[in-house]
């Protein structure tokens, strides 16, 4: 983990209290100086932040003022990060360029707003309780894109494990389960209940296995409507982690 400090940063803005994030010397050698461009793009929009040596150190007050201008340096995580930092600040947080943004994905965010022509989901996947449902939700909400919950996904293969009384251990078997699903059942309240959330949390691949990526099958091959299509980011140094 190294490119990740930013977003965390940002993350670490919005909590209250110190946090400490050691040994980024690594940042300092990409696209741009990563961590001098951490720290003043936090600066900016009224976040306590130093730099001691390699260390990275945020003071948050559990909310970021915003109104800043970002320097990104043609620096697309510069960039993303600040506009994520916007979603949530007191007021809107403006980046100085965006286009090299398009340049490092396969789709351009506009292409995937209704009326773009490219049928464009929020998803992201991540540990239980990360609050990858709440980020997701409020990003296709801000972007007016759709969400899918990838926990539902979990879940769901958890439950059919429970009823056909598998292993929920094996990894084979949970990846066979999961190219079943049917996205029309992800409604079912049983989905919700404790016992099928303390089996989701067992019936995850473990490194080296099908990644998450493997469990989307099944929604990206039924679109929502006729001509629809499913594009995906794939965060590239995070294998199997499809966003």
């Amino acid at each position: 983990m190294i490119d990740e400090y930013l977003v965390l940063a940002v993350a670490a803005s919005f909590a209250e209290g110190t946090t400490i994030m050691r040994g980024l010397q690594e940042l300092r050698v990409k696209e741009s100086d990563r961590l001098e461009a951490t720290a003043a793009m936090l600066r900016v929009n009224g976040v306590k932040v130093e730099i001691s040596g390699d260390d990275l150190i945020v003071e948050g007050r559990g909310h970021v003022p915003g109104a800043g201008l970002v320097a990104t340096h043609m620096d697309h995580r510069i960039a993303m990060s600040a506009l994520v930092m916007g979603l949530a600040s007191d007021k809107p947080v403006k980046v100085d360029d965006t286009a090299f943004i398009a340049r490092r994905s396969r789709f351009h965010p506009d292409d995937a707003r209704p009326g773009g022509g490219v049928f464009m989901i929020i998803a992201i996947d991540g540990p239980a309780a990360s609050g990858k449902g709440t980020l997701g939700k409020r990003l296709a909400k801000h972007y007016g894109y759709r969400h899918l919950d990838t926990g539902v996904i979990y879940r769901a293969v958890a439950k059919a494990l429970l009823d056909a009384g598998a292993d929920l251990t094996d990894e084979m078997i949970a990846v066979s389960a999961a190219l079943a699903l049917d996205p029309e059942k992800f409604g079912d309240p049983v989905l919700k209940t404790q016992k099928v959330g303390d089996a989701a949390s067992v019936c995850r691949p473990s490194p080296g296995a099908p990644g998450p990526a493997q469990f989307s099958a099944p929604i990206r091959r039924r679109p929502p409507r006729r001509g629809a299509r499913w594009p995906r980011y794939r965060h590239r140094d995070l294998p199997g982690t499809p966003t």
